[in-house]
């Protein structure tokens, strides 16, 4: 008679935990899966593009200072002061790194260089920064205060006219749009303002042009965050200035701006000096005769 045996192994055996995929399993299993790893890349890359294509673009400019001080300021009044035992005037190099940055040197810069009001070209990603080449037509404000904020596009006709719309004052929009003729002072919303053809525009040229006025002291937080002043780590007198923004003339016409009114506030703080120094002595020296 037939005997079964019932010990016999199954032919197919059951994944143990202690089993591993070999390398051929994982390709297989990745084969199998492909849709989704093709889906997932281009997911990624779709993502990657639109940020880049939304992010503005930033740009970095260094102007490097020299202070040939070297830490003593002497002039000929300041020696006679010494000879009196009055003393010297020492300059410390992070006294001049705060002087370079101070908000009332920012301040100056954004007034100088009209940084109020910014103007953009709009695209369907991101506004575009215009500026210096960029930028065909300049907006003044006549009777707005320093700090009151303002917006409007500004469509140039080709006529030589431009027509505001969108118009916002104070953050409020306004209903009523203008019409202006560039290069003349004309009455808006606003007040009087003069749209300012600068050297890149040309007669009959066509655009649209998105203007935004933020005021003075907006703009001074803005840029000051935006600018450093740092002493080289390798020198004792040599002060980089840094400025990292949007468009590269700005950047490079910031930082030229900054280290005019450095310089020019150092040579009144000197002169000033020594205009000090020189009635002092002649008080004293009244004092002496007397």
């Amino acid at each position: 008679m037939a005997t079964v045996n019932t010990n016999a192994a199954p032919t197919d055996r059951l994944i143990q935990p202690n089993d591993s995929l070999s390398n051929l399993d994982m390709v297989m299993l990745c084969l199998r899966h492909w849709p989704w790893f093709v889906l997932s890349l281009f997911l990624c890359l779709g993502a990657a593009t639109l940020y880049l294509l939304a992010t503005p673009k930033t740009y970095t400019r260094t102007m490097s200072v020299l202070v040939k001080s070297g830490g003593t300021y002497k002039t000929e009044e300041m020696k006679v002061f010494e000879e009196l035992g009055v003393g010297t005037l020492t300059t410390e190099i992070s006294d001049e790194v705060v002087a370079i940055h101070s908000p009332a040197a920012i301040y100056d810069m954004v007034k100088r260089l009209h940084l109020d009001i910014n103007y953009y070209r709009h695209s369907f990603f991101r506004d575009e920064p215009l500026y210096a080449e960029t930028l065909p037509v300049e907006v003044e404000f006549h009777e707005l205060d320093d700090n009151t904020t303002a917006g409007f596009t500004l469509a140039l006709r080709e006529d030589g006219t431009a027509l505001l719309s969108d118009v916002t004052l104070r953050g409020v929009p306004v209903e009523k749009d203008c019409r202006v003729t560039i290069g003349k002072k004309c009455k808006t919303p606003f007040g009087a303002i003069t749209v300012k053809p600068t050297l890149y525009y040309k007669k009959g040229m066509k655009t649209e042009i998105l203007v935004k006025r933020i005021g003075y002291l907006a703009a001074a937080q803005r840029y000051g965050a935006l600018v450093t002043a740092e002493l080289q780590a390798k020198t004792k007198n040599i002060i980089d200035i840094i400025c990292v923004d949007n468009s590269i003339p700005r950047a490079e016409n910031i930082l030229k701006t900054i280290v005019n009114i450095y310089n020019e506030n150092w040579v009144q703080n000197r002169n000033q000096i020594s205009v000090s120094t020189n009635e002092f002595i002649k008080e004293r020296l009244a004092v002496i005769e007397d």
